[in-house]
């Protein structure tokens, strides 16, 4: 797909796809193709770098746009339908452990963004950069598929931190419905460098997955019954004379 340089998105980020490349249509003035992706970094190598930070459109459009000849942000546009089919394709690795219907690419990129920016505020790294960073960090796969770990060899790949964080939460919780996930588990601790990481994963390990509503649904029938109470006290009042 050319990307044309008045609608194509920065692509300065670190650790996306190494060594892609998009065709920006001669924006250098030979035509020849710019890199995509210069380099992985993880969120925590992410310090420091505020003043080089940021996605941002290369070339203002000029709005309204012209009646004549395709749309500034036409490629833009496409870019953006192309992620969205990253919420139909599901993660390859858990179907190898057997899930019938395992957690989207998309859905499995939010939560990295997620971690990204909990890893960065931990780090003091720029929370903003380090989350474009984690949300597009498998944008590829709309053109290559997700590859498991069995197919890691055959193909080039950068992964962040806050991916194997994320991979780590997902394979606990996957255990918790019957799955054997103890070796994405091992493999995902293994692979956490920065002691940040470490430290937010041994929170995760100790942690119930499903702790965040257990307690609201043991006290779902007092709530309600606060909640019914207080709803008529309220209309009690609003029919006293002279409310």
């Amino acid at each position: 797909m050319a990307v044309t340089a008045r609608s194509v998105l920065r692509a300065d980020l670190l650790g996306v796809v190494e060594g892609g490349t998009v065709d920006d249509g001669g924006v250098d003035g030979l035509g020849s193709p710019q890199p995509l992706v210069r380099r992985c970094g993880d969120a925590a190598s992410a310090g420091g770098a505020a003043e080089r930070s940021g996605v941002y459109v290369r070339d203002q459009a000029s709005l309204p746009a012209p009646s004549e000849g395709e749309h500034p942000l036409a490629g833009t546009a496409t870019f953006l339908f192309e992620m969205g089919h990253l919420k139909h394709l599901p993660r390859a690795g858990w179907l190898l452990l057997g899930v019938p219907q395992p957690e989207s690419v998309a859905e499995h990129s939010f939560r990295v963004g997620i971690i990204g920016i909990t890893l960065a505020a931990m780090e003091g790294a720029d929370v903003g950069r380090t989350a474009a960073l984690c949300l597009l960090h498998d944008a590829h796969e709309t053109r290559i598929g997700d590859v498991p770990s069995v197919g890691r060899a055959y193909v080039t790949t950068a992964v962040p931190e806050a991916d194997k964080i994320e991979t780590l939460m997902q394979a606990i919780e996957y255990q918790a419905q019957g799955y054997d996930a103890a070796a994405w588990r091992e493999s995902s601790l293994a692979a956490l460098r920065t002691d940040s990481g470490r430290q937010l994963a041994q929170a995760i390990g100790s942690a119930d997955p499903h702790g965040w509503w257990s307690a609201f649904a043991a006290s779902y029938t007092e709530l309600r019954a606060s909640t019914i109470e207080r709803a008529r006290k309220q209309l009690g009042e609003k029919g006293r004379p002279g409310s």
